[in-house]
């Protein structure tokens, strides 16, 4: 049979890249879980999933699985299959050549049309844009999905971040950790705002939608059952979260995999015009870039780095294509509803703690020391120093004198110590 007799068998056929999606036969399926497509020796290739297999599945549309396999084709029929096929090649290419004079997808500009155009529009003022691909990164433990519950939360109230206005819209958030996770950590998010403001919030009319499982964002067969799910929905998404990224690829973070990662990235951008946030962890030996493929760094139109110092939980622009980076947000843990929120503080307010005592307390032992002694006395990575030392100066624990960090008194104090007294034979 030929994939045409075992289209006309199905309900809800609609065309999906070089195949086609269907609803399956073989279970109530309310929305098309089957992907019909051709093989390229003329075979029926049939997959659901849902999990049926093949023999169920063509026991509901009353065919045989031999049916499924192409004849053997004679000399002449063979070449009018090839004639037909090539036809049917070039008259796709002339509908989409068509449809393109009308939509100018390739539309070029000049000098005076780019200076014509608005400036780039925010989901949250400098930060976040409207429409592009946003990477979230940090290592294992640095409390990303706190973070990035944290900026939807205050993107679907409309609410300022650091100053920075949120504008109010719907939201996408692939959790593949399950239901629970999520609910509890958007509980505790909206439990401390609800404090911080003194103003109860209505969650049954936030703009936020959980798919609360995984999806292989680099199957094209599954994101068109994602991208048809979002459309039946009345208010479609300004902004999707894929968390994490590792937890929906199917396969590895190099090469192919990462690439067809990308571009379900982009038909989700390009679809609804959104911000598409990717939640992804960092490698152990660079904590400056996401792990795997240089594909997914490469594609980044904002790059924000997350990193966590006992309860101070910093995030840092490192990327901006349209606009400025090098800014920085601080937050606070805070424990609250059997989990953790996060409260916005200045950089240099917080407990001496974490990497900040274990700096100062190096420092102190061996006083006064250069950067490399403290790099190798603590084993710290190079960046993680580097704000240990920037906060310990603003608090004057630190002073620096010939290249050489010198403990001052207010430090000394602060790790519960004190200075020996004037003629003191002690060092």
């Amino acid at each position: 049979m030929t994939i045409s007799e075992i289209l006309s068998r199905l309900d809800g056929v609609r065309k999906n890249g070089h195949g086609y999606s269907a609803r399956c036969p073989a279970h109530d399926d309310r929305k098309p879980s089957l992907s019909v497509s051709e093989g390229d020796d003329g075979r029926v290739l049939l997959k659901c999933f849902a999990g049926c297999d093949v023999d169920a599945i063509c026991s509901a549309m009353g065919v045989n699985v031999r049916d499924l396999f192409a004849r053997p084709m004679g000399f002449a029929e063979a070449a009018y299959a090839q004639s037909e096929r090539e036809y049917q090649q070039k008259k796709a290419i002339g509908i989409r050549k068509l449809e393109a004079r009308h939509s100018r997808p390739y539309r070029l500009y000049s000098v005076a049309e780019l200076d014509a155009l608005p400036e780039p529009e925010w989901l949250i003022d400098g930060a976040l844009p409207t429409v592009g691909i946003v990477g979230l990164l940090g290592a294992k433990g640095t409390l990303k999905t706190f973070v990035t519950l944290y900026l939807v939360l205050c993107i679907a109230l409309g609410r300022t971040v650091h100053g920075k206005k949120a504008k109010r819209n719907s939201i996408l958030y692939v959790y593949a950790e399950g239901p629970h996770g999520a609910k509890m950590r958007l509980n505790a998010a909206c439990r401390f705002i609800e404090y911080q403001d003194a103003e109860k919030i209505d969650r049954t009319s936030l703009p936020i939608a959980f798919l609360p499982r995984r999806i292989a964002v680099n199957d094209p067969a599954e994101m068109a059952l994602l991208i048809d799910e979002i459309e039946r929905r009345e208010n479609q998404p300004k902004v999707i979260v894929i968390d994490t990224l590792n937890a929906n690829l199917d396969g590895d973070e190099d090469g192919k995999g990462m690439n067809a990662f990308m571009a379900g990235c982009y038909e989700m951008r390009d679809k609804f015009s959104a911000c598409v946030i990717v939640v992804h962890h960092t490698p152990l030996s660079d904590d400056t870039r996401g792990r795997g493929h240089s594909a997914f760094d490469g594609a980044l139109d904002t790059r924000l780095m997350v990193n966590r110092d006992a309860d101070r939980v910093t995030l840092e622009c490192t990327h901006q294509r349209n606009g400025a980076d090098g800014w920085r947000w601080d937050f606070e843990t805070v424990p609250i509803a059997g989990s953790l929120a996060l409260k916005e503080v200045s950089p240099n307010s917080g407990m001496l703690n974490g990497n900040r005592r274990l700096v100062l307390q190096e420092a102190h032992e061996g006083s006064p020391r250069t950067y490399t002694a403290l790099l190798h006395a603590t084993g710290l990575k190079t960046a993680t120093l580097k704000r240990a030392l920037n906060w310990l100066k603003a608090n004057e624990y630190l002073r620096v004198k010939n290249r050489q960090y010198h403990v001052t008194d207010a430090g000394t104090q602060a790790l519960g110590l004190t200075r020996p007294s004037e003629g003191s034979d002690e060092h």
